[in-house]
C-alpha cells in the first residue's frame, strides 16, 4: 500500500469514529440531568458546523451540575473529538500520515471516554 493509499484509509476510519462519536456524545448529551441537545448528525453537515455544535456543548458543560467524575469523561471526550477534528484538518490540508494517524488517536480516545460517560450516567462505573 502506499503511503497516499494509507493516508486514504486512515482518514476514511476517521471519518467514521467522527461520525460515530458525534452521534454518541449526542445521546450522552441528552442523557445529562440539564440535557445538552446536539442538531442530529447528517453527513451532509460540514466539519465546520460539527465542531460549533460540539464546541457549544463544551462551553456549556462547566456550568452544569454533575458529579466531577461525570464532568471529567465527558469533558475529555468533547476536548478529545475536537482536537480530532483539527488534527484531521491539518492532515487533509498537510497530506501528512502522522496527523491523520493522531486525529484517529483523539478520536478513538474521545469514543472511549464517551463509553466512560455512559457507564456512570448508567450506575455501571462510580467515579469515586
Amino acid at each position: 500500500m502506499s503511503e497516499h493509499e494509507e493516508f486514504e484509509s486512515k482518514f476514511l476510519l476517521f471519518e467514521l469514529r467522527m461520525a460515530g462519536g458525534y452521534m454518541q456524545m449526542s445521546k450522552v448529551l441528552l442523557a445529562l440531568e440539564l440535557p445538552i441537545s446536539l442538531r442530529p448528525f447528517d453527513a451532509d453537515m460540514s466539519p465546520r458546523e460539527l465542531v460549533d455544535e460540539v464546541n457549544v456543548a463544551r462551553r456549556a458543560l462547566h456550568d452544569l451540575p454533575m458529579n466531577e467524575g461525570l464532568r471529567a469523561a465527558v469533558s475529555t471526550a468533547v476536548l478529545d473529538w475536537l482536537i480530532g477534528m483539527q488534527l484531521a484538518r491539518f492532515a487533509a490540508n498537510e497530506q501528512v500520515l502522522w496527523a491523520i494517524e493522531a486525529a484517529n488517536l483523539a478520536a478513538a480516545r474521545a469514543c472511549e471516554e464517551i463509553e466512560l460517560a455512559r457507564a456512570i450516567l448508567d450506575g455501571e462505573v462510580t467515579d469515586h
